[in-house]
C-alpha cells in the first residue's frame, strides 16, 4: 500500500479506526473539489502535510496535519470552506508527527 510522506508508526492503526483509503494522487482542495488543477495551484501555511483519503461512504477527505495554526489560519479556512462549499473539522493529534494539528476538510453534501 502506497502511503503519504512522513507516516509514523501510528498510520495504519489511525486509518484502519476511521475506514478510509489513502489516495496518493490527492495534492490539493481541486481533488476534493474534482475540478482541475493547473499548477501553480494556491497552497495555504495550514496545508502543510497533506494527504487525501476517501471515507467509508466513499466521500472525499482531504487532511492537512500542520505544526501549529493561528488566528490568520483559522480565518482562511473560514473563507476557503464558504467560497468553496467546505467544512472544515480541526482536532487533535493526527499521525504526522510530534505537535501537529489535525484539519479534516470535506465537501458539504
Amino acid at each position: 500500500m502506497k502511503q503519504p510522506y512522513g507516516v509514523t508508526e501510528e498510520f495504519p492503526e489511525w486509518l484502519k479506526l476511521r475506514d478510509w483509503t489513502y489516495v496518493h494522487k490527492a495534492r490539493c482542495l481541486h481533488w476534493l473539489l474534482q475540478t482541475p488543477c493547473r499548477p501553480p495551484c494556491k497552497s495555504f501555511s495550514w496545508t502543510d502535510h497533506l494527504s487525501g483519503y476517501i471515507d467509508e461512504e466513499g466521500e472525499r477527505v482531504l487532511l492537512c496535519q500542520p505544526y501549529q495554526i493561528f488566528t490568520r489560519d483559522m480565518r482562511s479556512i473560514r473563507s476557503v470552506c464558504e467560497v468553496y462549499g467546505l467544512t472544515a473539522v480541526i482536532h487533535g493529534r493526527g499521525w504526522y508527527g510530534h505537535g501537529t494539528v489535525t484539519i479534516e476538510i470535506r465537501v458539504i453534501a
